[in-house]
């Protein structure tokens, strides 16, 4: 027969062997024969098998049940003197509360963070040195993950007093941890200049070689320093951090901060491209495709659609429309098969397909992916997806009423009015803008449909004075041209102005 020692050295092999039911029962048995004895040694091993028996359970994902044996566990021992026992229930607060975290209730992790640093003032187990600080932690983070932010921004404030200038690791994770929310906050609440100065002492506090979670910190932070100059419209300052995070943890191995470098390479690349460099954007792309191809990571791929679409744009710039739908449809069919639940991002991809197809002048496969789009897409609430659905809508109309299919035409057009007069009239006005009269010998004939449906869609809305006065800015700057396409499109406002006078 096994000893009670024997029995625990035995649940716990179990567990290292994965075989977790098996760890279950031994712990059980050990607990059985020990029973409630007062003894300050049996009290320890029965503690010992309460702690292993939920870690059993929530390496087995059993996690409703590992909070139950914590449960058990702090009841049993909570008001015990005994060093080593308050050190294991001190262990058995921070696995619950993380347990409820990855449960998501929220509501009862906060709570038990409240209990466990009520129970602290007692003072904290030797074994336990920073327990009350960590317990600080993931109060903040579970006001944080309740979308109480502002008590979030406080709490990880009271912690980084606690730690301020501390030399021991696990304090100084929690310090960084904290400088970078609160940078992030003062980010979102628009303070600007306060979060440079909690980001800039993150990166001058600590330094990456010290330990992983720093170095994850120090990542996150060079990208928020990156996001607050791009919100102070001072993209340019925002070089430095971002070549740092790309050089400096380029073969950083955490996947997380794997993501953030895929993230920096692309926001690089879209910089390159706004600034008109499409030869650099591209090469960008590529790498950031290459990097989203390897991993099946959700942040990654996001980066991954969205260079497949800047990818899809600059070949498009050189008349390569089939390699950008190549690209287009490779990350349809990955994000479909990864992904299936990923509305928002098919929908980007679609949306990015047919505006290239649109671009391309290919009307009927154009018009066939903006089917698609509103087939699948035409009851989402989400606002992009709408947006993506309004243009759908546009290139449909305009693009059948292009090639005579008058009825089908004039159906899109009727949804159009009826549910997404201002998605268009959004997509319509980018478009217009897009257009270069000058350097574009077709100008008239790409914007001539639009402004007329644009003047349309404001007619619909009861806005007939700037209907009219759209309608006239396109008598007067095509009145001339020498394009029937164009001369029918100002014939046609000639009429609706007509129309809307008669009004009047």
């Amino acid at each position: 027969m096994l000893s009670a020692e024997e029995l625990l050295a035995a649940g716990k092999a179990e567990a290292y062997a994965g075989r977790y039911s098996d760890a279950v029962t031994r712990f059980d048995e050990l607990l059985e024969r020990v029973g409630v004895a007062s003894d300050p040694d049996t009290r320890r091993l029965a503690a010992d098998a309460l702690s292993c028996k939920a870690d059993a359970f929530r390496s087995a994902g059993a996690w409703e049940e590992s909070v139950r044996v914590r449960d058990e566990l702090i009841a049993r021992f909570l008001g015990d003197g005994d060093e080593y026992l308050r050190s294991v229930v001190s262990v058995s607060f921070d696995r619950k509360a993380r347990a409820l975290f990855a449960l998501g209730r929220y509501d009862e992790q906060l709570r038990v963070r409240d209990e466990e640093l009520a129970w602290y003032a007692d003072g904290e187990p030797e074994a336990r040195a920073f327990g009350r600080v960590e317990a600080m932690a993931g109060r903040a983070n579970a006001l944080s993950s309740l979308g109480r932010k502002d008590e979030a921004f406080a709490a990880w404030g009271d912690v980084l007093a606690a730690v301020a200038d501390a030399t021991e690791v696990r304090a100084r994770r929690l310090e960084a941890s904290a400088m970078l929310y609160r940078g992030t906050r003062l980010r979102v609440l628009g303070k600007y200049q306060a979060a440079l100065a909690n980001l800039e002492r993150l990166q001058g506090r600590f330094a990456p070689s010290e330990d992983p979670h720093i170095a994850l910190r120090l990542a996150q932070g060079l990208l928020e320093q990156v996001w607050v100059w791009r919100q102070m419209a001072l993209p340019e300052v925002a070089g430095p951090a971002l070549e740092r995070l790309i050089t400096e943890f380029a073969s950083e191995p955490d996947r997380r901060i794997v993501n953030l470098v895929t993230r920096a390479l692309f926001i690089r690349a879209e910089d390159c491209y706004g600034r008109g460099e499409p030869e650099a954007a591209e090469a960008l792309y590529d790498e950031v495709l290459e990097r989203a191809r390897r991993v099946a990571d959700p942040l990654v791929s996001e980066c991954g659609v969205s260079a497949a679409v800047g990818k899809a744009w600059t070949a498009g710039l050189r008349g390569k429309f089939d390699e950008g739908l190549r690209h287009l449809n490779e990350w349809l069919q990955r994000m479909t098969i990864q992904f299936p639940d990923d509305r928002r991002h098919v929908a980007e991809l679609l949306y990015a397909k047919m505006r290239l197809l649109d671009w391309a002048v290919r009307v009927d496969e154009s018009v066939s992916v903006a089917n698609e789009i509103i087939e699948r897409f035409e009851d989402s609430g989400e606002p992009l997806t709408r947006r993506a659905v309004a243009h759908a809508l546009v290139v449909k109309t305009l693009g059948l009423a292009a090639a005579g299919r008058e009825s089908e035409s004039l159906a899109a057009y009727d949804a159009i009015r009826e549910r997404f007069a201002d998605g268009a009239l959004e997509v319509l006005d980018l478009e217009i803008s897009e257009v270069h009269v000058d350097a574009d010998p077709w100008a008239g004939r790409r914007l001539a449909p639009k402004v007329l449906l644009r003047a349309s869609i404001l007619s619909a809305l009861d806005r007939d004075e700037e209907s009219a006065n759209t309608l006239d800015s396109l008598i007067e700057r095509f009145a001339k041209s020498d394009d029937p396409a164009v001369l029918a499109a100002v014939e046609a406002a000639r009429q609706a102005r007509a129309h809307l006078e008669l009004e009047e």
